[in-house]
C-alpha cells in the first residue's frame, strides 16, 4: 500500500464564513468544502452550527447508546430525513441534548466518506488518492494506529452512491454514502484510545476513477398513477363497503393498533396484484 504517515501531519485550513439559513454561501472553493476550525471546546451549538453553516446535514446522537454512533439515538427511525443545516433546528437539539454526539450526514451533505478501518489492506486508486498528492479531508480516529479514520470526498455533481464497495476491494473499511453517517469532532469516543480529530480540513473533488469504482444509488421507484377505483372488488376479501382498518383485521396488532399493520397492509397489496389490479387500482384500495 501508500506510505500513510504523512497524512496526520497535514496543514489545517479554516472555513469561509457562511449566514446561517440553507441558503447560505457554504465554504465550497473550486468543487471543495471546507471543514470548519472549531477552536478548542466548543459547545454542542457552535460545533454543529459550524458544521451547518459550512455546508453540511447534521445530526445529534446519543454518546451512550451503541457507542455514540447511532444516528436515530435522539431523533428516531426517520433521521434521514430530519438531519439539518437549519440553526433554529440545531438551537432546540442543542438546548434538548446538551451532551450528544454530532453525526455528519454523508450522502445528504453530498458527500462520500471512506471509513478506513484497516490503512495496511488499501491498495489499487483509493490507496493512491488518500496517500498521495494533495489527499482530501482527514479525521482520525485512534491515537494509536496512523490512517485509520474518515476520508471524505465531494461527489461528481448530480452523482449519488450506495454504501457498496463496488471495484475498490475489500478488508480496509466501509463506504459511508447515501444515508452513511461520521461521527465528528468534538464528539466523545467510547473508546480509550479512541479520539475524533481533523487533520486536514479540504473536502476535495471525489477522483474520477473513484466515482467510477462506486456503485450508484439506485432511486426508489414512485408510484406516478392518481389512485383508480377498481372495476372488481370481490367480497370475501374487502368486504362491501369496508374501511381501511376492518380490511387489513386486528391480527397480528400491538396494544396500539400499529406494530404488525405495515405487513397485512403488504399483504392487502399483494392479493390486489394478484388479482391483476393496475398500481393505481392497489392505491385506491390501500386509500379507502
Amino acid at each position: 500500500m501508500r506510505n500513510h504517515q504523512n497524512m496526520q501531519k497535514a496543514p489545517t485550513t479554516g472555513a469561509v464564513g457562511a449566514s446561517n439559513n440553507l441558503n447560505s454561501n457554504h465554504s465550497i472553493t473550486d468543487g471543495a468544502m471546507v471543514i470548519p476550525e472549531l477552536g478548542d471546546s466548543p459547545t454542542l451549538l457552535e460545533a454543529m452550527t459550524a458544521y451547518a453553516e459550512a455546508g453540511f446535514y447534521v445530526l445529534p446522537v446519543d454518546p451512550d447508546r451503541d457507542e455514540g454512533k447511532n444516528p436515530g439515538s435522539l431523533i428516531g427511525n426517520n433521521w434521514p430525513l430530519q438531519s439539518s443545516r437549519d440553526t433554529e433546528q440545531i438551537k432546540v437539539w442543542a438546548t434538548t441534548w446538551p451532551n450528544a454526539n454530532i453525526a455528519l450526514h454523508a450522502g445528504r451533505s453530498g458527500i462520500t466518506v471512506f471509513d478506513i478501518d484497516n490503512p495496511d489492506e488499501l491498495d489499487g486508486i483509493l490507496a493512491t488518492a488518500l496517500f498521495a498528492g494533495e489527499g482530501t479531508a482527514y479525521q482520525s480516529t485512534r491515537t494509536n494506529t496512523i490512517g485509520r479514520g474518515h476520508y471524505l470526498y465531494v461527489n461528481p455533481e448530480g452523482r449519488k452512491f450506495s454504501n457498496k464497495h463496488g471495484a475498490l476491494g475489500t478488508g480496509w473499511g466501509d463506504v459511508r454514502a447515501n444515508n452513511g453517517v461520521i461521527i465528528v469532532q468534538p464528539s466523545r469516543h467510547p473508546l480509550p484510545e479512541g479520539r475524533y480529530v481533523w487533520h486536514s480540513r479540504t473536502v476535495q473533488p471525489m477522483p474520477q476513477a473513484i466515482a467510477d469504482a462506486l456503485v450508484a444509488e439506485t432511486p426508489r421507484s414512485k408510484f406516478t398513477e392518481a389512485p383508480t377505483q377498481p372495476m372488481r372488488q370481490p367480497d370475501h376479501i374487502f368486504g362491501v363497503g369496508r374501511g381501511m382498518n376492518e380490511k387489513i383485521g386486528d391480527t397480528g396488532r400491538g396494544p396500539g393498533g400499529q406494530v404488525h399493520r405495515y405487513r397485512q397492509t403488504t399483504g392487502l397489496a399483494a392479493n390486489c396484484i394478484e388479482m391483476g389490479y393496475t398500481d393505481s387500482e392497489v392505491l385506491w384500495v390501500l386509500s379507502h
